[in-house]
This record gives structure tokens, sequence and C-alpha cells, in this order.
């Protein structure tokens, strides 16, 4: 449990650095408020609901905003936890967070593989209607 505990203050601290790096605080200060508001997302629920802040990103931001947005975070996360950043073009976000958690829980243990892309289409074309919807980064970039 450690672990997960480590990860989402992490994760969280990271988020907020480069929202408000990028962005400025007020936009971090409107986000979370949008996403408490309209999606039921609290702030510490951010690292299990990556996926909302993605699609909420595309939205307000677009899909190239967001996209940046989602691989600063992707990658300074990965920097603060010494996790080496193989970007792969048919990864989702998700996917780079699950990595993460698996690294930080077991280092000693590679990661599981990945569901491959086609897995990954089916199962977001599934959810796309939603609030949760899983997008990998090439589905976003393909559907705007």
């Amino acid at each position: 449990m450690e672990g997960h505990r480590e990860f989402s203050y992490v994760f969280l601290e990271v988020f907020e650095e480069t929202l408000t790096d990028l962005l400025g605080s007020d936009v971090l200060v409107a986000l979370n408020a949008t996403l408490l508001k309209d999606y039921d997302v609290s702030r510490d629920e951010l690292p299990y609901r990556f996926d909302t802040l993605i699609v909420v990103l595309t939205q307000v931001l677009g899909v190239r905003n967001a996209n940046t947005i989602g691989r600063s975070i992707i990658r300074k996360l990965f920097s603060k936890l010494n996790i080496e950043f193989d970007e792969l073009s048919d990864y989702a976000f998700n996917q780079y967070l699950e990595k993460a958690k698996q690294t930080l829980a077991n280092p000693n243990t590679p990661p599981k593989p990945s569901k491959p892309a086609d897995d990954l289409l089916q199962a977001s074309e599934q959810s796309v209607g939603g609030k949760d919807a899983t997008l990998p980064i090439f589905l976003i970039e393909v559907q705007c």
C-alpha cells in the first residue's frame, strides 16, 4: 500500500507543478473546480482518473495542448520516480501510469506487457461517450 500512497503523492505534485508552470495557478484552480463540479473527480482521485483529466483538457484546450500537457506530466513523473521514459506511439496515458505504479510497487520486476493497440481501440470505442473514456494518444489525435 505504501507504493500507492507514494505514487499518488508524487503524481499530484507533478500534476500541479506541470499545470502551474505551463498555464498558471489560476488555470490549475479552475481545472480542479471543473473536474470536481462536472465530473465528480476530486484532486485526490486524479492519479486514478487521469483519463478523465485528459478528456477535460482536450475539451477545454484542444487535442494538441492536452497531449502536450499529458506528455509533460508523464515525463516529469517518470523522472521523479527514476523510471526510464520510452515514448511509444501505441501507448495510452493510463498505460504509462500503470507502468509507473508497477515499477514503484515492484522495482525489481519488469512491468507487465501492455494491451495491443487494437484492444485499446475497441475498449475506447465502447467508452467514448462516457465521462471516463480511456483514449490512447493516437485516438485523441485522430478523432478531432
